[in-house]
């Protein structure tokens, strides 16, 4: 049966709300679950159909109409060159994020040679019937085809091009999301829920989850508006995807695997975009951003200084920017990585993300000699936890996860875990070939907490007959997996047998796992007054001209400061040595350990009770310690040096720092405890090497 997709607007519930909320997942409405990005994919993902990992498929634009036409439609007709452009861009965004490719069958956009009937995925129009739906696809099959037989419809797609935004698909129009929605239906995506066009007249109060709308999904029937975002803008919208979206890259990514070679290089998206995809890129404060990154390694970066409006500027994987005049717009998938922002004319809130190289956990080998057949024999998967990259595991290096290649002894295979309240976990069972697994989850007692036989066929499986599930804990604890399989005529399932092999990965949502140091983001915030907020990494935060507000969080961050009315904010004493580079007088705040003053004209630089680091520039600068133990370097110029209270040290690093005619000054030398360095200079020039100073007696105070 195929699915169909209806025009838009056609389901939408009520008006938009304009309530958004940044950092959470949710809608509006009173449903009453809220998925997390792995349990949507999941749910997307549900019908386990899928070509298999690392399939090639063949496509083309059907030449002739079928000996029978789908029921109820009529009028084939050949895609037109606007269609056949837009399909190649909406097959290469699904080709980005996953480990699936596609080889077309014919060329060019007109004549004979443009079209075929022989390929494992088929694009045509009708032009009337369906229910009036827009477009209707054909699930993949379970496991791969071996070539197209007569009358095979698997993965074909149908477009009603009497509605215009089919017969004309645009960037930022309902008919590239079609597109999109109806490839993913061939690829083996599901609607987020149990509904379908043509079926009754659904709506969103028949979403099976608060996340099923077209801000997280291209999958979903349901306006952005139903959970707080807004993509009309102020005039021209509403705006559409022609891309998959945060869930989507998710859920492909759990059928086939994430694509490791896309974008690896120094990426820019936004303003100034090198994507070469016309959907990351913007040309003017009028184009309109819909999209979600996957990006497989380089240093990226989120560019809008294009736009005027106030932004908020996101970092973060899974959360939402809001740019351009939209809302929740933006997002970065689970697993990519972005580390610079630029802001544009507005007041920009901008929030980094910290990230970290993962450490490599090796796999548990679980040998047939180990007999883990009861809970208290179990195999614990204490500290295998690591975020290291695989293809076979969903979002491998966000959620740390860990794998066991199991030879079984014979018998029920248990492992423990141990857990706190509200982790969820989710066990995928891989490469079961020879047998058909069945998974539980049971608590210290044995009793049966969750189960599954048959999960969806994704990265790591070759049938259907491997087990999924997913289960959040309400309680802390040790829990214990059970893995057992199904033999012929089995209705309750049976121990598995001796030599029986499989992979066994466990996903913990907020499990710690070894990660190398923490590395920061760089948010630039442009002209406005930009809030910039860092992360626990060593962030760089340059607010630009305006009035600015910067907090760096954990790390050793630095900010860029360009005038009085910027605001550096540390509310850790923990939070890192951090650097604060001024173009202007600058006194540091509170948590703030170093000063370093650009430009050439003479400033200020004054310190706080910590132990300080005070650097002038080339203009005649006063620095002033105040409390601590601090450290001066005037640099060139005629300077004045106040080390304040505390054991004090003034550095000189070349000769032309202080000189007979641009004297540097220093005002409170305490003999006893301060310190002068010139251990940067040569105390005889006329000797080869470095000769060092010698202190011949207290210096007097008085000149001469």
């Amino acid at each position: 049966m195929p699915t169909n997709l209806a025009g838009p607007g056609d389901f939408d519930s009520g008006q938009p709300s304009w309530l958004f909320g940044n950092d959470t997942r949710g809608g509006t409405s009173s449903n009453p679950d809220s998925f997390t990005i792995e349990g949507a994919a999941a749910q997307i993902a549900r019908d386990g159909s899928s070509w298999g990992v690392g399939a090639t498929l063949t496509f083309a634009f059907r030449s002739t109409a079928p000996g029978t036409m789908p029921d109820d439609t009529t009028g084939f007709s050949q895609f037109n060159a606007a269609q056949i452009a837009a399909t190649l861009l909406a097959l290469q965004a699904w080709s980005d994020v996953a480990n699936i490719n596609f080889t077309r069958v014919g060329s060019g956009t007109s004549g004979s040679g443009a079209f075929s009937n022989n390929a494992t995925l088929l694009f045509s129009n009708y032009s009337d019937g369906s229910d009036g739906a827009a477009a209707f696809a054909y699930m993949a099959p379970y496991g791969a085809r071996g070539g197209r037989g007569t009358g095979d419809v698997e993965g074909d797609s149908w477009y009603n091009n009497s509605l215009a935004y089919n017969a004309t698909p645009v960037l930022g129009g309902y008919g590239r999301m079609v597109l999109i929605h109806e490839i993913g239906h061939a690829l083996g995506l599901s609607h987020p829920g149990d509904y379908n066009a043509g079926d009754g007249d659904p709506s969103y109060a028949d979403a099976e989850y608060r996340e099923d709308s077209t801000q997280y999904t291209v999958m979903s029937y349901w306006s952005e508006a139903e959970t707080g975002a807004n993509f009309l803008g102020s005039s021209g919208g509403p705006y559409y995807a022609a891309a998959p979206l945060l869930d989507d890259i998710a859920a492909i990514q759990m059928l086939y695997g994430a694509n490791m070679s896309t974008r690896t290089g120094d990426t820019t998206y936004g303003f100034n975009s090198n994507t070469g995809r016309d959907f990351y890129s913007a040309a003017s404060g009028a184009d309109k951003l819909v999209f979600a990154v996957w990006d497989a390694g380089g240093y990226d970066t989120l560019d809008f200084s294009g736009y005027g409006q106030t932004q908020t500027i996101d970092l973060r994987q899974g959360q939402f920017s809001s740019v351009g005049g939209l809302i929740g717009n933006v997002s970065i998938a689970q697993g990519a990585v972005v580390e610079h922002a630029i802001g544009g004319s507005g007041n920009d809130t901008m929030i980094a993300q910290a990230y970290a190289a993962p450490v490599f956990v090796a796999d548990i080998t679980k040998a047939q000699s180990t007999a883990n057949v009861s809970r208290g024999s179990a195999v614990s998967l204490e500290g295998q936890f690591g975020l290291q990259s695989d293809v076979n595991i969903i979002s491998s290096t966000a959620i740390p996860h860990a794998t066991v290649n199991a030879t079984s002894a014979g018998g029920t295979d248990y492992y423990a875990v141990t857990v706190v309240a509200g982790q969820q976990i989710t066990i995928d069972i891989d490469s079961a070939n020879t047998f058909d697994a069945w998974v539980t989850i049971q608590n210290s007692s044995g009793s049966r907490l969750a189960y599954d036989d048959d999960g969806p066929q994704d990265a790591g499986s070759a049938a259907p007959q491997d087990s999924f599930l997913t289960y959040t804990f309400t309680s802390a604890g040790t829990y214990y997996i059970a893995v057992g399989q199904f033999k012929d005529n089995s209705l309750n399932g049976d121990p598995l047998t001796a030599g029986s092999r499989y992979t066994l990965n466990v996903s913990l949502t907020g499990e710690d796992a070894p990660v190398g140091t923490l590395t920061g983001s760089r948010l630039d915030g442009g002209a406005g007054d930009d809030v910039l907020t860092g992360s626990a990494g060593a962030d760089i935060l340059n607010g630009g001209s305006g009035a600015d507000s910067m907090s760096g969080g954990a790390g050793d961050d630095i900010y860029y400061v360009d005038g009085g009315s910027d605001t550096v904010r540390e509310a850790s004493a923990s939070g890192g040595s951090d650097t604060v580079r001024s173009t202007t007088t600058y006194t540091l705040g509170t948590n703030v350990e170093n000063l370093i003053l650009d430009g050439t004209s003479g400033l200020s630089g004054t310190g706080n009770e910590l132990a300080n680091r005070l650097t002038g520039n080339a203009g005649a600068n006063a620095l002033d310690g105040k409390a601590g133990a601090d450290v001066l370097i005037g640099g060139s110029g005629a300077d004045t040096l106040t080390g304040g209270s505390g054991a004090d040290v003034f550095v000189w690093t070349s000769l032309s720092d202080s000189t007979s005619g641009s004297t540097d000054l220093v005002t409170d030398l305490n003999d006893a405890i301060d310190k002068l360095d010139f251990s940067n200079i040569d105390a005889d020039i006329t000797t080869s090497g470095m000769q060092e100073f010698t202190k011949v007696s207290a210096f007097s105070r008085t000149a001469g």
